[in-house]
């Protein structure tokens, strides 16, 4: 589901973690990483260009660990 990959590979357990409190979750993610401004998400891009960027977020997160857990197997050997 894409709300638990907007976590970004937070873990829950991590102690003292904050999410944002006075922005939608799916805005924080799309400044977090480096997509858009804030003013851009209020001036510029629709809803669905938004969640057309939650869709590359979320992707290149994916891969990112999947990458990682394949060097991590391969080193072991």
């Amino acid at each position: 589901m894409i709300e638990d990959d907007l976590r970004l590979g937070l873990d829950d357990d991590i102690p003292g973690l904050l999410e944002y409190r006075n922005l939608p979750r799916m805005i924080g993610a799309v400044i977090s990483a480096s997509k858009a401004t804030l003013h851009e998400c209020e001036t510029v891009y629709s809803v669905e260009d938004i969640y057309l960027m939650i869709e590359v977020i979320s992707i290149d997160v994916h891969n990112r660990r999947m990458a990682e857990a394949y060097a991590t197997r391969n080193r072991d050997k």
